[in-house]
């Protein structure tokens, strides 16, 4: 489901992971890997709102130039 997300909506894509949430982000980071073949970027980052927060950037598969 999350690679049909990417793929319809294209463009850069941001997903955010809060402190804690362990399952959250290890789901994220394999989909992610998956669907990219490993080219994305990852941060940690302090928000003021929700602390620290786990980011993965990535472009969808639509968007990329090959």
């Amino acid at each position: 489901m999350a690679f049909f997300i990417f793929d319809t909506f294209k463009g850069t894509w941001q997903v955010k992971q809060i402190e804690g949430a362990t399952h959250a982000k290890a789901f994220w980071q394999k989909t992610i890997n998956d669907y990219t073949y490993g080219d994305f970027h990852e941060e940690t980052y302090v928000d003021n709102k929700w602390g620290i927060v786990t980011r993965q950037i990535l472009k969808s598969r639509l968007s990329r130039d090959f």
